[in-house]
């Protein structure tokens, strides 16, 4: 035990104080890295995230509107998270007068989306991040941007100040916690790098930002792919903001938690910023700055049980009266200093119980995007409640219904569910991954299953589970290609057709459906020497029938009904959407609706929805035949995915031998080649091919056809059921699933 203790009191050690020491003797032997600054000034473009800000938004905009900076150059923009208390309504307020745009988002998703929706759309070159509670000093942009001038920084964070008056634990704790930050970003920055940023007062060149999962912290996950990237994150103490400190330890505590579990699962997002052959003394600073301070509360821990042990056996020897020991800790904690250190103590423990606490919850529970700030919490105006849906019932905070071992099995899944990521990564980047592929290379064929490459502005109109991040892909291209034997979909047919044996550690990539976005990917692969197979929809490209499963969202989106009245064979079909999540079960539900009908009745419910829309029309978001075209040059192959996606057994017999022939005969027509590969659509459906489907698909000259069920493929599987992958945007998941999951799903 006192070894155990000993150890950890070391590592305390040298979070606390020899990290610190170490950063400063590097800066007096080697000399501070200077940045370059200069007095041009860019344009800007400063964020404000807002959720329900109405008793700060109205001085935020008077303090940004005393700015000292010209206001040409400057475009300030509000992205309300689905404000319900007015902060959207004050912030319009000073659209005509000093031109502040104001983003909503129609539903809570959190700041992290707000961003990724709204950054791109910017006209700065520079986008400062701000809070909706930090006020800046006038100069405090000039300050930022001047750091610029240097172009190895692509990020620079300013100076956070809390605001005095507070005599709270958690206040007097977080002003000295940060003095202690500041030191540390000071020295970090003469080094390199500094590790982080503040999202009170944050800048990045605007070409940096690049789409983020919508539960990222974005203030410590975009500093450490900017790093990454081989850019500086510089710190600019003359950059100065103020802000309220959280209040309560109880909000801090939880404040904290939200945190640690975000940033920690950020580290394992951008892996390759712990190489120091990569990042250099980055990674050290990284590691000892923070991994090594969230697992300190176990650290303490460990230390403490030693600690208070041996305290307790002293004082048990010393005679006094117990009661002494009482009078003693009054005299002590009536002197301020004392209170002072209390205060400190007590920040201090509540921090290290919650990172500790966020780093469990950030390794195997789920983090949520989503955040309600200390100021709505302890005063600001209620939001209203979402609308109730007549005849719901409404279950006690933790009750769920059905049965204790369904919740506790549901809770395993959740539990496995968010350490795989984490298991995952650790797993490929120590090469368990490398290693299984050489020792036991695969013989099967992975066909892999992609759809849209496209970053959180193609939600609108494909399904996010189904997207993949254009960064995403090249890095699964570039893998893939390095790594494995990629192969075309007809070349490897044609081996499975005449049993040839096939390469090593074999792969095909195909894509489903057509969206516009496939030609970017088709560029992609080109570059890499690859190839793919296309599935397109082909009565749905060059601003043909809208494709339904796109259109849907789409109208859904635009519909203002709390209540969808449809009416099909079987009846009236209500279906609530007053708010996201009812939303969300209703695109479901009216998706199953129509992958179950004959096309005929499907058309006539579409019908229906265009008109509860007002006959908003969807944007076209497939490809051209222009763009098919090119694809065709660069080496892809054409397949077929029916003509208008129609669910193929619900069609009946004729009609799908309609949707295969003509999807095929358009198809032909267009690009002047065969098609002969063909892939059954609406793999969500219950049913969605039968054995007089794949007759249909045969008898059609088609040499092949794809599934979406989850498997590998062998010179012993149906030519017209062949099982794919379904990719994920994650590189170590598509890695696992090829390395892993090839030992567990048998081909069939």
């Amino acid at each position: 035990m006192a070894t155990l203790a000993g150890l950890s009191l070391a590592i305390l050690f040298y979070i606390y104080v020899g990290y610190p020491v170490l950063l400063a003797l590097i800066v007096r032997v080697r000399g501070p890295r200077p940045v370059r600054r200069g007095e041009r000034l860019p344009s800007v473009s400063l964020v404000i995230s807002a959720h329900n800000e109405a008793n700060v938004i109205r001085r935020k905009l008077e303090n940004t509107g005393r700015l000292d900076f010209p206001r040409d150059l400057l475009e300030v923009v509000v992205v309300s998270d689905a404000s319900t208390d007015g902060t959207d309504e004050i912030a319009a307020e000073y659209t005509a007068r000093r031109g502040v745009i104001v983003a909503r988002q129609p539903e809570r998703v959190g700041k992290t989306v707000g961003l990724n929706r709204t950054v791109p759309t910017l006209r700065g070159e520079i986008v400062v991040l701000s809070d909706a509670n930090a006020m800046y000093e006038p100069n405090a942009l000039k300050m930022l941007v001047r750091n610029f001038a240097d172009p190895q920084v692509g990020c620079v964070t300013g100076e956070a100040r809390y605001v005095e008056g507070s005599q709270t634990a958690a206040d007097t704790g977080e002003r000295a916690y940060w003095d202690y930050e500041i030191r540390l970003k000071r020295l970090e920055t003469a080094i390199g790098s500094m590790v982080g940023g503040d999202g009170a007062i944050y800048a990045i060149r605007a070409h940096l930002w690049k789409p983020l999962p919508s539960t990222a912290i974005n203030d410590f996950l975009n500093p450490l792919q900017i790093v990454n990237a081989g850019w500086r994150a510089v710190y600019e103490p003359d950059a100065i903001c103020y802000e309220d400190t959280a209040g309560t330890v109880g909000r801090e505590y939880h404040r904290r938690v939200r945190i640690v579990s975000r940033s920690w699962r950020a580290v394992f997002q951008v892996p390759e910023v712990l190489n120091p052959f990569r990042t250099g003394w980055f990674s050290v600073s990284l590691v000892s700055h923070k991994l090594l301070r969230w697992l300190s509360g176990g650290f303490f821990a460990m230390a403490g049980g030693g600690a208070v042990g041996m305290i307790l056996a002293a004082v048990n020897t010393w005679q006094v009266e117990s009661w002494a020991w009482v009078v003693l800790g009054g005299v002590v904690a009536s002197f301020r200093p004392a209170r002072r250190a209390a205060a400190l103590a007590s920040y201090f423990s509540v921090i290290q119980a919650a990172s500790l606490v966020g780093v469990v919850k950030g390794t195997f529970g789920s983090v949520s995007g989503t955040w309600s700030t200390s100021r709505e919490s302890s005063g600001g105006r209620p939001a209203k409640p979402a609308p109730r849906v007549s005849g719901a019932v409404t279950l006690p905070e933790g009750v769920l219904p059905g049965n204790r071992r369904r919740g506790l099995r549901s809770r395993v899944r959740r539990l496995r569910r968010a350490a795989a990521p984490v298991v995952k990564t650790m797993a490929y980047h120590v090469g368990v991954f490398r290693t299984l592929r050489q020792c036991r290379p695969s013989h099967n064929l992975a066909i892999l299953r992609y759809h849209a490459v496209c970053g959180p502005e193609g939600y609108a109109y494909a399904d996010p589970h189904l997207c993949v991040s254009p960064s995403a892909f090249e890095r699964h291209v570039a893998y893939l290609v390095a790594n494995y034997h990629v192969l075309s979909l007809p070349d490897a047919v044609a081996r499975l057709r005449a049993h040839r044996p096939l390469p090593t550690n074999a792969v095909v990539l195909t894509f489903d459906d057509g969206y516009a976005d496939n030609l970017e990917a088709a560029r992609t692969l080109h570059r890499y020497g690859a190839s793919a197979t296309f599935y397109l929809t082909a009565g749905c490209l060059a601003g043909g029938d809208p494709f339904w499963p796109s259109e849907m969202r789409f109208l859904l989106r635009a519909i203002p009904e709390h209540t969808l009245t449809l009416r099909v064979a079987e009846g009236r079909v209500d279906i609530p959407c007053s708010n996201p999540t009812e939303r969300a079960v209703a695109l479901n539900r009216i998706t199953h609706l129509l992958k179950s009908h004959p096309i005929p009745v499907r058309e006539h419910l579409r019908e229906q929805l265009r008109g509860l829309a007002r006959n908003v029309r969807m944007p076209a978001i497939m490809l051209t035949w222009e763009a098919v075209a090119e694809m065709l040059e660069r080496g892809m192959t054409i397949g077929a995915h029916t003509l208008t996606h129609a669910n193929l057994p619900s069609a009946g017999l004729a009609g799908a031998r309609q949707e295969i022939i003509a999807s095929k005969q358009l198809l032909e027509r267009q690009i002047g080649r065969e098609v002969t590969m063909f892939s059954y659509p609406n793999g969500g459906a219950e049913s969605y091919y039968t054995p007089e489907v794949q007759q249909a698909v045969a008898r059609a000259d088609f040499l092949a056809a794809t599934t979406s069920r989850n498997g590998f493929a062998t010179a012993a599987s149906d030519l017209y059921a062949l099982e794919r992958l379904q990719v994920a945007e994650r590189l170590e998941d598509l890695v696992f699933a090829l390395e892993v999951e090839r030992f567990m799903l048998s081909p069939r």
